[in-house]
């Protein structure tokens, strides 16, 4: 199940949506919905990206490591998010 603000069947709706939805909201609905078995935070904007002396205007997405397994997707190439990315708040970047 993907929960997605402002979608064209919640605009819909005859009551207020709430503005956004928080890491609460996502772990209540977990538990009480009995067939969701993980959930993961999606968030997505664009921003300016530095490297050394290149700039890039990018789509960024922040999530967790429960991502891949929540939309059954692979790593193709190279890890993904480990325990000590999350600990240490490191940046990561795929192409």
């Amino acid at each position: 199940m993907f929960v997605l603000l402002g979608s064209r069947q919640a605009r819909r709706t005859k009551f207020e949506l709430p503005k956004m939805l928080v890491w609460r909201d996502a772990k209540a609905i977990a538990n009480q919905v009995r067939t969701i078995a993980e959930v993961t935070p999606e968030i997505n904007n664009r921003q300016l990206i530095t490297y050394r002396n290149r700039n890039s205007n990018s789509q960024v997405m922040r999530t967790t490591r429960e991502f891949l397994s929540v939309r059954s997707f692979e790593v193709a190439k190279g890890r993904f998010i480990s325990e000590l990315d999350l600990k240490w708040n490191n940046r990561l970047v795929s192409d």
